[in-house]
């Protein structure tokens, strides 16, 4: 249970934001469906790419450095970021929030 909690608390909240932006663009009251559509599809796609790389790529490299600090310690190597960002104990939970994600999508868009 305590592995699968966490994943689901991120998946929930992560639904929840997404219908919030749904119902945002609802309330915007657009002329036709296809310039709904678009809206509800650029928020989604704005706060999907903060939410998968930017976000998490600012708090996984820690150690209170901001992002110019860690590429110039690495001198712009590649392996040596990716050395830096990379978390063992991460894989399971990204893991396990993939395979939730997969079912609870199935499933929210069955309703």
């Amino acid at each position: 249970m305590h592995r699968i909690l966490p994943p689901t608390f991120v998946l929930l909240i992560n639904t929840c934001i997404l219908f919030l932006l749904d119902l945002a663009s609802v309330i915007e009251a657009y002329d036709s469906h296809s310039a709904y559509q678009v809206a509800v599809y650029t928020k989604t796609v704005i706060y999907m790419c903060l939410n998968m790389f930017v976000i998490p790529v600012l708090t996984i490299s820690g150690g209170n450095k901001t992002i110019y600090d860690l590429l110039i310690s690495s001198h712009w190597s590649i392996p040596r970021i990716l050395g830096k960002l990379f978390i063992p104990k991460s894989g399971e939970f990204f893991i396990i929030l993939l395979i939730e994600q997969g079912v609870l999508s199935a499933i929210f868009y069955a309703l």
